[in-house]
């Protein structure tokens, strides 16, 4: 069977919206991994990214902040279902800090607040939910895994991190995507922090006069914190099960109006099928906490292969970036495409000169994906199983 598959990192500038889409002959399987901006005028950008009649198959979402989910009611209006959900499982302690800041926070965190604390309503009963638990650091539990079809796990299911999901196309299965859920221990520390400087009394915060009385001051902590709070981040490894040079290949790659900056790297690095078709998506994950656990669980998968494309999280942000996260996942001198994902007037400085000296120091290759329409970034893949 001949397989085409489409990688789109959109051009929605302050966020997060990523898809996988595989296509035969006679079906298709749609992957997306967020949807969120706080930039403007990316809206269309949304809903015009699949055609009304598509489904939407799997839905991956790395975290609750507003600027990764707060679009996800755009594509859920604009295609014909989500089928499936995939979303990281918090403690009841976190969820209900949450929910409390989201409500603190206003009009603009309604999807955050609505998804987190009815997924089911929003989304609607025929949408199966699916909680990936937070990874177990230092258990080896990657070697023996086995492969679970999506369609076979159950609605309202706890699944651990690290579990190999896969799904059938006219019978057969041939990718696989392993979600593991890290706990960013630092963010909810550096609120606090800040509501501590502030002289914000933490212990009444469930007083409802109280919050009223200081939403301003509230406000303001939250949003001084680069990147809000980020309480867990979804990383989602996305491969071929097998790889065969013979049958796989690139077959076209678009980096918008600026390719002609990049040829001379496409052609070295890209010739003679000289690429693996493997992603990892990142979220907002603070790279520096997870680097080594990551490593060592993924390698040890005995389903994992090398990859040559890597979302760099937190929209290029300095905060948690490592840059050995980058090198080692390719293999010889095959090196990492690196999309970033910022808005052009972002108040943070996204992304930092810091992170992309470093990742071409490396000889990796940072992609800018704006919300600038003409900033998208593609990838298409022919193979054969």
């Amino acid at each position: 069977m001949n397989i085409k598959m489409q990688r789109t990192f959109y051009p929605v500038g302050q966020g997060g919206f990523y898809s996988e889409s595989f296509k035969t002959e006679n079906n298709n399987f749609n992957v997306v991994y967020d949807c969120g901006s706080i930039s403007r005028g990316v809206d269309k950008v949304i809903s015009n990214s699949f055609d009304k009649n598509e489904d939407i198959d799997i839905l991956f979402i790395s975290h609750f902040d507003s600027d990764h989910v707060n679009k996800i009611n755009i594509l859920k209006n604009s295609v014909g279902k989500i089928k499936t959900v995939i979303m990281p499982l918090l403690s009841e302690e976190d969820k209900n800090f949450l929910l409390l800041v989201y409500k603190w926070l206003g009009s603009e965190y309604k999807n955050s607040l609505d998804i987190l604390n009815n997924p089911k309503e929003f989304f609607g009963s025929e949408t199966k939910i699916i909680w990936v638990r937070e990874v177990v650091e230092s258990r080896d539990e990657e070697s023996n895994q086995e492969i679970r079809d999506v369609a076979e796990i159950e609605d309202g299911a706890e699944i651990k991190s690290g579990e190999n999901i896969n799904f059938s196309l006219e019978i057969w299965k041939f990718w696989i995507y392993k979600p593991y859920n890290y706990k960013n221990k630092t963010r909810h520390k550096e609120l606090l922090k800040k509501f501590r400087e502030n002289n914000i009394l933490i212990n009444d915060l469930n007083d409802i006069e109280y919050i009223f009385n200081h939403i301003k001051e509230i406000r303001k902590c939250y949003k001084e914190l680069e990147g809000n709070i980020n309480q867990n981040s979804l990383v989602l490894y996305s491969n071929l099960i097998e790889y065969k040079d013979s049958t796989a290949y690139i077959y076209y790659i678009h980096m918008g109006e600026d390719y002609w900056k990049f040829y001379p790297f496409c052609r070295y690095y890209f010739s003679k099928n000289r690429f693996n078709l493997g992603c990892i998506y990142t979220g907002d994950v603070h790279l520096k906490t997870i680097v080594d656990d990551f490593k060592n669980k993924i390698k040890r998968c005995k389903y994992y292969l090398p990859v040559n494309t890597i979302q760099v999280p937190h929209h290029g942000s300095k905060n948690g970036f490592d840059i050995d996260f980058f090198n080692d996942f390719s293999e010889g001198r095959r090196r990492i495409i690196s999309p970033i994902s910022f808005g052009l007037s972002n108040p943070y400085g996204h992304p930092s000169s810091m992170v992309i000296k470093q990742l071409t120091s490396e000889c990796h290759l940072p992609v800018y994906v704006t919300n600038d329409k003409r900033d998208s970034f593609t990838q298409v893949f022919k193979f054969r199983v």
